[in-house]
């Protein structure tokens, strides 16, 4: 049986969750799918992220999703991107409708069982030139940084262990080990509410599914 591109809550509200690698587009597929679907985005960068790269506590940030999450704006719904799972963003998973997991990897039921399948995934340099790309127009001004007030600088970008860049590259394997493990238990195969989308094409493919939907098709089921 295929699941529904989205679940939702069986009364036209969609609360959605967007995890994965850095530089999977999430932050990109969060703005498309709020115009898409006329609810908030809420990008977890700019909850977190105070003026100079001051950061939250834990429970002020819990708080401030909590409190974006409940906004009059967010009755039919809301999509809400990045990790921070050792941070608190485990309020926003709670009440998420749908999680869709964007990391480099394509799994499959066996037996009851999530297996990796060896030599689908795709490599590490399919998605993180997009992320260098991306870092370059922010250090020019042709892209707003990440939160209010938080600039880069060249110095930290390339010389740095705090760059998006380094994070990157340190947290891939992180990721589709920590995606693999959600997926055992979470996947919509398994009766839960995740999808893990490993590719820009099947990205793209979902995104139309969503577009149908929106679009008054009734149920549509993800390819």
């Amino acid at each position: 049986m295929e699941s529904p591109v989205l679940r939702g809550d069986g009364n036209g509200v969609y609360r959605i969750r967007l995890v994965g690698n850095s530089g999977m587009f999430y932050s990109t597929l969060g703005s498309r799918l709020s115009k898409i679907m006329s609810i908030p985005w809420i990008p977890l960068d700019q909850v977190y992220w105070r003026p100079g790269w001051e950061k939250c506590t834990n429970d002020d940030f819990k708080a401030r999703i909590r409190a974006a999450m409940h906004t009059d704006e967010c009755k039919r719904g809301w999509i809400i991107d990045g990790n921070y799972n050792s941070h608190g963003s485990v309020v926003a998973d709670e009440e998420a409708t749908d999680i869709i997991c964007l990391s480099p990897g394509s799994y499959s039921l066996v037996a009851g069982c999530l297996t990796g399948v060896p030599g689908l995934d795709p490599p590490f340099l399919s998605y993180f030139p997009g992320l260098v790309l991306r870092t370059f127009r922010r250090l020019l001004g042709i892209e707003p940084t990440c939160a209010v007030g938080c600039t880069e600088s060249w110095r930290e970008t390339f010389f740095s262990t705090k760059s998006i860049i380094w994070w990157c590259i340190t947290t891939h394997k992180k990721m589709q080990v920590r995606a693999q493990k959600w997926m055992e238990t979470m996947a919509l195969e398994k009766g839960g509410n995740m999808r893990r989308i490993g590719s820009r094409e099947e990205l793209e493919r979902w995104v139309s599914d969503v577009e149908r939907l929106v679009g008054g098709e009734g149920t549509v089921t993800g390819r």
